[in-house]
């Protein structure tokens, strides 16, 4: 029986309006459309405007004054809404594809064959008096040095600058 009592209201019901009443703001730039784009092409600034709305007493749906951000986008709110698309600014950044030139044809004449430089130089001869290196020598030193790093930083730890007894002298 619920069933029935919500069928029978929901027959009753007036469809309401499908559409939500623009704001002030809205409304005057509805009203003014044709004399904000004659201004804004004049170079007025969105500042300006936004002054001369507050001096006439249109206000943001908050009941602030309106900043020249929100006139600026309820003006292209309206300009989309009559149709007009976006302006399409070309992108400064990128350059046109480059042209690509078409391939010199060369005559058919046998040239000589040019010999090909070496990417890497050759390497520069040893000194006559040279030894062959140890391979592990260099090995060697860097464990050598390593050691005595760590051995650095044991005795590194070890100090302590609060220490009055003088170890140094005893050792």
């Amino acid at each position: 029986m619920a069933d029935d009592a919500f069928r029978a209201r929901l027959a009753e019901v007036e469809p309401a309006g499908r559409k939500q009443e623009p704001s002030a703001a809205r409304a005057r730039i509805q009203e003014t459309f044709d004399d904000l784009t004659a201004a804004r092409k004049r170079g007025v600034a969105w500042q300006q405007i936004a002054a001369l709305m507050t001096a006439d007493g249109i206000k943001a749906a908050d009941g602030e004054p309106l900043t020249p951000d929100e006139v600026k986008a309820l003006f292209h709110a309206e300009r989309y809404a009559r149709g007009e698309r976006r302006k399409r600014r070309p992108n400064a950044g990128a350059a046109e594809a480059p042209k690509v030139r078409p391939r010199r044809v060369t005559p058919d004449v046998e040239a000589e064959p040019v010999a090909a430089k070496p990417l890497v130089p050759a390497p520069l001869p040893a000194p006559e008096n040279a030894r062959p290196a140890d391979p592990y020598a260099e090995l060697d030193r860097r464990q050598h040095e390593a050691k005595q790093r760590r051995e650095r930083t044991a005795k590194a730890r070890d100090w302590n600058p609060f220490d009055l007894s003088n170890k140094e002298a005893s050792e």
